[in-house]
């Protein structure tokens, strides 16, 4: 293990940097999409990408109580050249015991809530020993309507480090949902560092 995680080649992936101020963040963004996305549009994103970068900092924070440390988070833009915002990828790294199998750690990121379908737990081939992709379909219900999301999740097992690692997307969407998950998978294939 390295101290840098990398992921290289993914012009649709925009890397949020969670160890830096996120004004000087928002003010990189600003000065890359200035010229390719309208005004309003760029201030809404904008906004969108300071106060995700605050939300993993706090919850990256607790990461003693929790169990589960942030390690990166990147945006997803259909169009390299504009800041349009269409999905949020995060690496979480938990700690597992060297006995923690697979099936028992797909378990415990589907949970036990109603799910649409069955969970897809397939291996990820060019991404290292101990990788998988998951791909499941919580049902959601609010007061007025029961809806199908999805979560996308590419999973390195660590027994050695103690660790798993989960770089997840969720989405609401179920038209993008696929795509977006194959557009993770790309993104965990050029990864390294872990």
């Amino acid at each position: 293990m390295t101290d840098t995680i990398e992921a290289a080649g993914h012009a649709n992936w925009v890397p949020l940097p969670l160890d830096a101020d996120p004004d000087v963040v928002v003010d990189g963004l600003r000065a890359r999409y200035a010229a390719t996305t309208p005004d309003d549009d760029l201030g809404l994103q904008l906004d969108l990408v300071r106060g995700t970068i605050a939300t993993l900092r706090r919850q990256d924070a607790s990461w003693e109580e929790t169990g589960t440390a942030i390690g990166a988070a990147w945006v997803l833009t259909p169009d390299p050249e504009r800041l349009e915002i269409a999905a949020l990828a995060v690496l979480r790294a938990s700690a597992v015991t060297a006995a923690t199998g697979a099936e028992a750690v797909m378990g415990e990121l589907i949970g036990d809530g109603p799910v649409h379908g069955q969970p897809v737990v397939e291996s990820l081939d060019g991404a290292g020993t101990g990788c998988y992709r998951l791909r499941y379909r919580p049902i959601v219900e609010n007061a007025e309507e029961r809806e199908v999301h999805q979560l996308n999740a590419v999973v390195w097992l660590r027994p050695e480090q103690s660790l798993v690692y989960v770089l997840s997307s969720y989405v609401q969407s179920l038209l993008e949902a696929d795509t977006i998950g194959d557009l993770l998978e790309e993104l965990a294939l050029g990864m390294a560092g872990f």
